[in-house]
């Protein structure tokens, strides 16, 4: 069988959070990779430049956000740190969070460790900054052809159909067309539109 198509996916609960840029005057988030939380030095250095790649390739859109490293900790949005998780999570590969509430970006020892994740990085943080920017998985409403979802938290569906977007559960996440397209008609939005019933609603960067 062929797997479900699916939409962008969007909202949080009772809104749909997203950044105030626009792509003519980007809000602009600064990240700090945060060396002491790594194991050693190779790991922090691969991590750091496979988020920045991922960030710059998401940059490259021009839809209204950009997100780069700082070397001062203190001016930055949020930061990227390692993680070793409990044994029940220890197949956990990264998480993030949405503009509606900056925490961190977690990278897991799995991401790392396991060879094949690692080579993939870059992939797992094009997913992860998807929902940095707003966007939820694609499997959030309905649940997908391999059983994931759907998502305890409301969210509404917005835009194309296409079941490899970059916020599904590929094998390798990489950004659609329909991903780019999609998600500068996102920010193309005024605050406040109502999608499903959801308001779009803008957070400026801290």
């Amino acid at each position: 069988d062929n797997p479900p198509e699916d939409d962008l996916v969007v909202g949080v609960g009772t809104i749909i959070p997203r950044w105030s840029g626009t792509a003519a005057s980007p809000a602009k988030l600064l990240y700090f990779t945060v060396r002491e939380s790594f194991p050693d030095d190779d790991d922090f250095e691969y991590t750091a430049k496979a988020f920045q790649d991922a960030a710059e390739e998401w940059n490259a859109i021009n839809f209204g956000v950009t997100i780069n490293a700082t070397s001062e900790r203190a001016e930055a949005n949020f930061v990227l740190v390692y993680y070793k998780p409990p044994p029940s999570r220890r197949r956990v590969i990264a998480s993030a969070f949405f503009p509606n509430k900056v925490t961190e970006v977690l990278c897991y020892e799995y991401a790392l460790s396991n060879p094949r994740q690692r080579r993939i990085l870059k992939n797992t943080f094009l997913h992860e900054i998807g929902h940095i920017i707003g966007l939820r998985h694609e499997f959030a409403i309905e649940q997908d052809a391999l059983g994931n979802g759907p998502e305890g938290t409301p969210a509404v569906y917005f835009g194309s159909r296409n079941p490899l977007s970059v916020m599904s559960y590929e094998d390798v996440a990489n950004i659609q067309d329909t991903d780019k397209e999609d998600v500068v008609k996102f920010y193309q939005l005024p605050n406040n539109f109502k999608i499903g019933g959801l308001a779009v609603t803008d957070f400026n960067p801290k």
